[in-house]
């Protein structure tokens, strides 16, 4: 993608050590509240049992929403009255987790990534939608834990890195925003552009979130950016879970 062109290294910290995770292990703490039936160990039908491992989060926007009427006809909303009628159960599995955003779920194949369609859940129910988000998470919790970087000046605009698939996913594990609070202090600003994007700054820095409004825009208008998700500015506070819509980059 694009250079980064607004903020300067300042250091680098690497946030967990995958050591401490299993696959095995569901009790990884998580935003998703769960009771302890959820917690179980996880079947998986045969055709899937060696993939269980290799089940990821993906976030998606809601361009459906008023924020995006204004984007009628761009080209990252894609063909948006495509009059196709697909059955339910071939429809990916999502979730509402922010205003605008959807977490979905993907398969590594080893070369590509598939969409979880809703049919995975029927043709296994002993997964439900809250221990697949579970599992997700602690599956990329695993997986890019120990490549967690953070880029940039506290007092600028910070940008999180973990490999270049999975950043804008990290906002779903807890740990993370621990050590970021530590940084950036209780209440935060971020943004997640693309798959591959994640900027934070301090909530009450205003010249850093229009620096952050500029790089969406700058993502959004390019040729070259591929998986883009939300144009919108997010506050996430220490103590509260989730996150709330502040501004929008246009």
């Amino acid at each position: 993608m694009g250079n980064f062109k607004f903020y300067i290294v300042s250091f680098v910290l690497c946030f967990l050590s995958c050591k401490e995770h299993s696959n095995n292990n569901l009790k990884q703490n998580s935003d998703f509240n769960s009771s302890d039936e959820l917690l179980k160990a996880i079947k998986i039908k045969s055709d899937m049992s060696n993939n269980m491992n290799k089940i990821f989060p993906r976030l998606k926007a809601n361009y459906g929403l008023e924020i995006y009427r204004s984007d009628t006809g761009k080209k990252f909303m894609g063909k948006m009255n495509l009059d196709i009628d697909v059955p339910d159960k071939l429809t990916p599995i999502s979730d509402a987790i922010f205003e605008d955003i959807l977490m979905t779920f993907i398969v590594d194949n080893g070369s590509s990534y598939i969409m979880l369609q809703k049919e995975f859940l029927e043709n296994n129910q002993e997964l439900t939608l809250e221990s697949l988000k579970l599992l997700a998470v602690n599956n990329l919790n695993r997986e890019v834990g120990s490549k967690i970087e953070l880029y940039g000046d506290p007092s600028d605009v910070g940008m999180i890195t973990c490999g270049g698939n999975f950043e804008a996913t990290i906002v779903l594990i807890p740990k993370i925003w621990e050590k970021l609070f530590e940084v950036y202090g209780p209440k935060i600003a971020f943004c997640i552009p693309a798959n591959d994007i994640l900027y934070v700054c301090k909530f009450d820095n205003k010249p850093a979130i229009e620096k952050m409004k500029n790089q969406i825009k700058e993502w959004f208008h390019s040729e070259e950016t591929q998986g883009l998700i939300s144009k919108v500015i997010y506050l996430r506070e220490e103590g509260i879970k989730g996150a709330k819509m502040i501004d929008v980059a246009f």
